[in-house]
């Protein structure tokens, strides 16, 4: 006999990923990236934001409505994935060796996780 496969729903989708998150913090595989700094479209520039040793394992960069110039400098770094905070769940996660956030995903994924932890309690 199978039986079929029991679909997650939205609360357990997200406490996966503020699980996974966690672990990495702890782990020190998570950091942040200060995206202030960098003005315009040179990806030499955006590669100095980024953390070091990010290039010796797979990466992804985890961004939420950040400038396009930002974007398209990061988009052209070997090694680097760039993921969307907005469909961000544990499984890109885990796929990842490292994670960087920028300012503004931080925000997001806050609020969000912050939203299931005040449905929960109550």
């Amino acid at each position: 006999l199978s039986t079929p496969l029991k679909s997650f729903n939205q609360k357990m989708k997200l406490k996966a990923l503020a699980g996974i998150l966690t672990l990495y913090r702890a782990e020190d595989r998570l950091s942040l990236l200060d995206s202030k700094e960098l003005k315009d479209k040179s990806t030499k520039k955006a590669i100095k934001l980024l953390p070091e040793g990010y290039e010796k394992q797979k990466t992804s960069l985890v961004h939420f409505k950040d400038t396009p110039e930002l974007l398209k400098s990061l988009s052209n770094v070997k090694g680097l994935t760039l993921l969307a905070a907005n469909r961000l769940n544990a499984y890109k996660v885990a796929q990842s060796g490292k994670v960087i956030l920028t300012a503004t995903a931080l925000d997001y994924l806050g609020k969000k996780v912050s939203l299931v932890k005040k449905a929960t309690t109550k």
